[in-house]
């Protein structure tokens, strides 16, 4: 089921009379909160469901959720919509199907469908950490599977390079984030036989995920244009980055 929100019009007036800009980074720290409590809901639905000794969704009873967050601008209406999918594996020589290649695939069928175009703003990725199957690899929290899920995430144009992906332990506290372009040069790494940086670590509580957006607007003016140059975009994408890791690594205020 697609959901979705509408966001600030281009060049809408707000009260105190300064120009806001629709700003799919601002929305995606605003709407963090629930999107941890909606990838949570889905990986819990899932475990509670789970039953020894019979079918399930995954066979080991390990399960992943995922929100794949896009927006849509410059078309009838600026808007942020959102998926959500669990992985599924019921057997052990079944192919498994990666909840992050789920959500992709839902957002590729609604562009198919849809009068207008969504671009990928962010994901958020619940699971416990463990080993990545192909380098044997394991960090701080559950990254898409370097094998088989994300090499076919990363193929041109099923999602960009600058989406933000939000990797969250299940206590929703512990989380890790960065771009799919520096996912992708993560792999590259590892698989070159040389240790990769990780992005940091944070720890968040409620009150901390709610105040992301704060973070991100006191890097960010609401009356920028995320849309206006390479350099503003690429601006809202490190602000919305540095919000998440709760201010690591302050970045000069947009002017």
């Amino acid at each position: 089921m697609v959901q979705q929100t509408a966001g600030v019009q281009a060049g809408y007036a707000g009260e105190s009379g300064e120009r806001l800009y629709f700003n799919p980074w601002r929305e995606f720290c605003a709407q963090l909160p629930q999107f941890i409590d909606e990838v949570h809901a889905v990986r819990q639905r899932a475990l509670n469901q789970h039953k020894p000794g019979t079918r399930n969704a995954s066979h080991r009873g390990f399960y992943v959720a995922t929100l794949h967050a896009a927006y849509s601008y410059g078309g009838e209406e600026n808007s942020l919509v959102w998926f959500t999918a669990i992985n599924s594996k019921p057997r052990p020589d079944s192919e498994g199907i990666c909840s992050e290649l789920r959500t992709t695939t839902s957002l590729e069928n609604l562009n198919m469908a849809a009068g207008q175009h969504y671009d990928t703003v962010g994901l958020v990725v619940m699971g416990e950490p463990q080993p990545d199957q192909a380098t044997g690899y394991e960090t701080g929290t559950l990254f898409v599977c370097s094998e088989r899920c994300w090499p076919k995430i990363i193929e041109p144009g099923r999602i960009t390079h600058d989406g933000l992906i939000a990797t969250v332990r299940p206590d929703r506290r512990k989380a890790q984030v960065q771009t799919a372009g520096e996912l992708d040069e993560f792999y590259s790494t590892l698989r070159d036989g040389e240790r990769p940086i990780e992005p940091p670590l944070v720890d968040h509580d409620t009150e901390s995920w709610g105040n992301v957006v704060n973070l991100f607007d006191q890097q960010i003016p609401r009356d920028l244009d995320p849309f206006s140059s390479l350099d503003a975009r690429s601006s809202c994408v490190e602000a919305a980055r540095v919000a998440i890791q709760g201010g690591f690594s302050p970045l000069r205020r947009v002017v």
